[in-house]
């Protein structure tokens, strides 16, 4: 099972949580295509799930997923560290782990979008993870450096 956390309308995975679905989003084809590497691809018939990502336990089994989502969702939400544990509970032994966030020197999300809590750089978004126990497999600048991409495996 791939869950998307905060894919909104453009879910790449199995199942899609997000707090509301009615966003504009961009068309498919401009989705992110990094992210088809580690098995994140655009599904129009992903399973949604109405959930408040600041709210614990997440609607999972313990060990369900083979892969988790991530992508510029983390700096939005309120407690990025129950967040990792709670995604460290639901991924099965092996799982990945995939986030997404604006790079701080080289993004200007963080100064226009209000809606940001936090921001992370490549050595704070890796002390972050492991912390909570994941074992990092790479974390690096993508899209010209605008993003920063965290791969990690429970």
């Amino acid at each position: 099972m791939i869950i998307d956390l905060g894919g909104g309308s453009h879910p790449r995975g199995d199942i899609v949580v997000d707090i509301q679905f009615e966003r504009a989003n961009p068309a498919p084809e401009l989705l992110d295509p990094y992210l088809e590497e580690y098995g994140f691809k655009y599904n129009p018939n992903a399973k949604k799930i109405v959930w408040d990502l600041n709210k614990f336990p997440y609607p999972f089994e313990d060990n369900s997923a083979d892969k988790i989502l991530l992508s510029h969702v983390l700096e939005h939400l309120e407690a990025p560290v129950y967040v990792l544990r709670e995604c460290k509970r639901i991924l099965k032994e092996g799982g990945l782990l995939v986030i997404v966030v604006p790079n701080p020197f080289k993004n200007n999300a963080d100064k226009i979008d209000k809606e940001h809590k936090y921001s992370w750089t490549v050595w704070s978004l890796r002390n972050l993870l492991e912390y909570v126990g994941f074992k990092v497999i790479e974390i690096k600048e993508i899209v010209e450096g605008l993003d920063i991409i965290a791969v990690v495996q429970k």
